[in-house]
This record gives C-alpha cells, sequence and structure tokens, in this order.
C-alpha cells in the first residue's frame, strides 16, 4: 500500500508481480474515522499489509496507524529508495 500523495504515486511505486499496489495517502487516512474506503477495508481484512513510500517515515506511521485499526502492517523499511538501490545491486 502506497502511502504518498496521489502525484507521486502516479510518478511510479512498487511493482511485483504476487501483490498489487493501491495507493491510500497517509494524510487521508489519519484525517478520516478509518483509515479505508468499504472497498479497500474489504481487501484489506485478513491479509498482511505492507506500506509503504519513499523513504519509509511515512509508511512506519501508516503501519502503526492500520494496527490500531487491528489490520496485520508492516512498513516497507527504507522505503523506494532502499527497494530501488536493493534491485540495482542485485542485478
Amino acid at each position: 500500500m502506497d502511502v504518498r500523495d496521489a502525484e507521486k504515486f502516479i510518478s511510479g511505486s512498487l511493482v511485483h508481480e504476487n501483490a498489487s499496489t493501491r495507493n491510500v495517502p497517509y494524510l487521508l487516512m489519519k484525517e478520516q474515522d478509518k483509515p479505508f474506503d468499504e472497498e479497500t477495508e474489504k481487501l484489506a481484512k485478513n491479509v498482511q499489509i505492507v506500506t509503504l513510500c519513499t523513504t519509509g517515515n511515512k509508511a512506519q506511521k501508516a503501519a502503526a496507524l492500520l494496527r490500531e485499526h487491528g489490520f496485520q502492517a508492516n512498513a516497507l523499511e527504507g522505503g523506494l529508495t532502499a527497494w530501488k538501490e536493493q534491485s540495482n545491486e542485485a542485478k
């Protein structure tokens, strides 16, 4: 789950063959009574959610917020920056 704002999400996010990425900005999650709309909530129940942002800071906050609401959530450590660095090192 990409928790960056929509403009950053549109410019590129994590792509993985075994998981889809959905954009739910952290600020939007934080401002609402519940973090997700009904459709996303149904998809997110009983699955492991991995939150991500550029450096991991907002992702950590988002994961904590989701856990407070009963979801299974962890943040991608180091964010997209670390993911891209590891991907480049693996090549």
